[in-house]
Parts: structure tokens; C-alpha cells; sequence
């Protein structure tokens, strides 16, 4: 039963970084002062936006809650990521509106 555990917990860390991913290229945009495209499709920007609003903050507040030490500190990386991601996505939607 500890392997599976272990198992969902490495999966839900892959989704996490995957999402990381997003969010960390929306901020360098944004830094950059570049386009916003993720990877030019629209399932793939449509599912890094979905996991960038929704799963990653949870991922953070879950990972911060229940694990010691290095997993932790990649929660406060989820939160920090997901944090500069939307306020890139809201100065984007000021901009358009």
C-alpha cells in the first residue's frame, strides 16, 4: 500500500512540474515582454490553463500541507508560479477588454 502512495505521489508531482512548465513560461513572457503562446495549440493551451488556474494552486496548498522539507519548498514554487501566471493573464485581459 506505501508503494502506491508513493506511486500517486510522484504522478501528482509530474502534473505539478508539467503545470510549473506553463506557468513558468507565461512569467517569462511576461518578464520578456514576449508572446503568451504555450505551445500553439489550442488543447494545449486550453489544458495548461486549466491545470495553471485550478490544479496547481491545490497541488501547492496540498504539497505545503502535507510534506516535510524539499517537497515544501516545490509547493511555495507551485503558489510563486501560479501567482505570476495570473496576473500575467490579467494584464493580458486588461489590455484586450
Amino acid at each position: 500500500m506505501a508503494k502506491l502512495k508513493n506511486i500517486w505521489v510522484v504522478l501528482v508531482h509530474v502534473f505539478a512540474l508539467c503545470f510549473s512548465y506553463g506557468a513558468g513560461r507565461i512569467a517569462i513572457s511576461w518578464v520578456l515582454g514576449t508572446d503568451f503562446k504555450l505551445l500553439g495549440s489550442a488543447f494545449w493551451n486550453a489544458f495548461f490553463a486549466f491545470g495553471i488556474l485550478v490544479v496547481l494552486p491545490i497541488l501547492g496548498i496540498i504539497t505545503i500541507r502535507y510534506h516535510r522539507h524539499f517537497l515544501r519548498v516545490m509547493g511555495w514554487v507551485y503558489l510563486a508560479l501560479w501567482g505570476l501566471a495570473l496576473l500575467r493573464m490579467m494584464s493580458i485581459f486588461m489590455h484586450t477588454a
